[in-house]
């Protein structure tokens, strides 16, 4: 059976996104792409099809690609875990777009040090690591493809992962991007009203409100920042299940 295109309208979209990852913000100059903060260095970055009049392009045209970036840098650090290159508009793609944002979460979690470090590491310094890596590697400089990717990363750019792949399995000891430890500063009152939030939501059956108290509740332990939109949901449902925002 052919695959069945369907009209996606900008709101029925960001109210999807907004139940299944309540802070996003919409990318600023781009009509259809969003980024969801992962952590403090990460970012998923969905590219949707949705355009200047709010619906997704003509039919055939349109797709949604995923991807984790850095949020310092802007470099891509992983879209292979989605096991797709797209995912099309077609009917049940609420379904199977969740599916692509649930892998991509549970590649970073599967490596958070790992994609924390990519995300914050500067182009100098990446282009110091990895040339050092190159430089390791016996006889690089006869080789054409070594040399350009040299040259390359002295000239500011970034390479791709399958690129970054290839110059490690060559070289001898490949050096990681750093991990760096941060202070966390914790505003204790918030998370313990947003746990008080998540245990009375349970007990009311309320699942969406007792997933995202738990969410917010485990951003707030880190030491990260909610949005306006995750702050007024937060004290919203705070309100309605009336529990004080200031001490739980």
């Amino acid at each position: 059976m052919a695959a069945t295109y369907v009209q996606i309208q900008r709101d029925a979209f960001e109210n999807w996104l907004f139940a299944k990852c309540p802070v996003f913000e919409r990318v600023a100059g781009k009509q259809g792409v969003y980024a969801i903060p992962v952590s403090d260095d990460v970012l998923l970055y969905i590219s949707t099809s949705i355009g200047r009049d709010d619906e997704a392009v003509a039919k055939g045209r349109g797709a949604c690609h995923m991807k984790l970036q850095g949020r310092h840098n802007g470099q891509c650090l992983n879209r292979k875990d989605l096991g797709q290159s797209r995912f099309n508009r077609t009917t049940g793609w609420a379904t199977n777009w969740a599916a692509g944002i649930e892998r991509m979460f549970a590649a970073y979690e599967k490596h958070s040090d790992f994609y924390d470090a990519r995300g914050r590491e500067t182009q100098p310094e990446y282009a110091r690591r990895v040339r050092g890596n190159i430089e390791s590697i016996p006889n690089w400089s006869a080789s054409q493809f070594f040399t350009s990717l040299y040259d390359q990363l002295t000239g500011g750019r970034w390479l791709s992962a399958k690129q970054v792949a290839i110059i490690e399995k060559q070289a001898p000891a490949a050096l990681a991007a750093p991990v760096v430890s941060k202070a966390v500063s914790v505003n204790q009152a918030q998370v313990d009203a947003a746990k008080q939030l998540r245990d009375q939501a349970d007990r009311a059956n309320d699942t969406w409100v007792a997933n995202f108290a738990n969410d917010m509740m485990d951003r707030l332990s880190k030491g990260l920042d909610l949005s306006k939109r995750q702050n007024d949901c937060l004290d919203r449902n705070l309100s309605k299940f009336g529990i004080s925002a200031q001490a739980a």
